[in-house]
């Protein structure tokens, strides 16, 4: 190639690049939407905390990283999830059995079913 035409190619692909840009970027999720990631989340957590209930606490811990950015960005429901699993970390793990854990965690996932049901809220 010469050096006349590698010239060209630079500023080439720069106003390809930038005109892919210009386009519109895709809508933010719905309310709806976040509250069913969210429950998915939950729920999933909720699973793995029943299978390997000394590791819950740490796991719950990760989890309020996201229901925190959740209540940030959403409010209403999202803050009193995230409030009520902040609450609930030294009760997790502290449980004494998979029961007291599973009550315990049936009351984030009772929340979570509230916020996902009416997530206008």
């Amino acid at each position: 190639m010469s050096l006349l035409s590698l010239r060209w190619i630079a500023p080439g692909l720069l106003l390809i690049l930038l005109a892919g840009c210009g386009r519109e970027s895709a809508p933010p999720p719905s309310v709806s939407q976040v509250a069913t990631t969210a429950k998915e989340r939950l729920d999933g957590f909720v699973e793995a905390a029943l299978k390997n209930p000394k590791q819950a606490g740490d796991q719950l811990t990760i989890l309020l990283e996201s229901l925190d950015a959740y209540a940030k960005e959403y409010g209403g429901g999202f803050i009193e999830l995230r409030d009520m699993a902040k609450a609930m970390v030294p009760e997790v793990k502290n449980a004494k059995n998979k029961l007291e854990l599973e009550g315990m965690l049936g009351k984030l996932q009772n929340k979570m079913n509230e916020i996902a049901a009416s997530p206008g809220k």
